[in-house]
């Protein structure tokens, strides 16, 4: 695989560069046609969105690979992922810290219980 000399920015192409990336798509053969398996394929919000509607330019083909079939489109925005993560952990960590703190405190109330009797 290498460099698709091809403009994104017109449906025609887009249809070319997805027509060359699901030739390395698995396939198997049913009935005498291909049955492709769905891969990722991830992309800036942009790029997903103009392989999308070229995807669905070609909906009505014949044939599965006329209708450009194997492709599940992602947005792959790694940034925004990684900082939703980070604010996951740090909600989890407060509320995993309110917990030990109430159960430490539950802990000391019946070893004090404990030393009464």
């Amino acid at each position: 695989m290498g460099v698709i000399f091809k403009n994104e920015n017109t449906t025609g192409d887009m249809i070319e560069i997805l027509k060359e990336l699901q030739s390395y798509l698995p396939y198997t053969m049913v009935n005498g046609m291909k049955v492709f398996t769905n891969q990722l394929c991830a992309g800036d919000q942009l790029s997903v969105e103009r392989a999308v509607h070229s995807i669905h330019s070609v909906s009505n083909g014949y044939m599965p690979e006329d209708r450009l079939e194997g492709f599940r489109m992602q947005l792959g925005d790694w940034h925004t992922r990684v900082k939703i993560l980070e604010k996951r952990s740090f909600i989890l960590s407060q509320q995993m810290g309110k917990f030990i703190r109430d159960l430490a405190l539950q802990f000391g109330e019946q070893l004090l219980d404990c030393e009464k009797d």
